[in-house]
């Protein structure tokens, strides 16, 4: 045998390496089907959903006071047209001052 390295004994050192020591074992990217992950403890953002929550509830609240106020106003100027409307008129004799 020459110095040389053929094309025989390269393909032959390559056979030799053991199969499982030539193929890595790629990471595990997916879980098994058979078993499903655990879930988190909470959600990262469930300190804002409740938050969202009490807003909705506080806006709705709002609407409610905001709805009895116009209520209100619309009573009061009803009632406030109905008394100028009745109230007699003025007595030109009784404004006149100084005569």
């Amino acid at each position: 045998m020459t110095g040389r390295l053929t094309r025989r004994a390269a393909l032959g050192a390559f056979a030799s390496i053991p199969a499982t020591a030539a193929l890595a074992t790629p990471p595990k990217v997916f879980p098994d089907f058979g078993s499903m992950p655990a879930a988190p403890a909470e959600h990262p953002d469930a300190a804002l959903f409740a938050l969202e929550k009490e807003m909705e509830e506080a806006y709705a609240t709002k609407e409610l006071a905001l709805e009895a106020c116009r209520q209100a106003d619309r009573t009061y100027e009803k009632e406030k047209s109905e008394r100028v409307e009745l109230s007699p008129p003025p007595n030109p004799d009784v404004c006149v001052s100084g005569s």
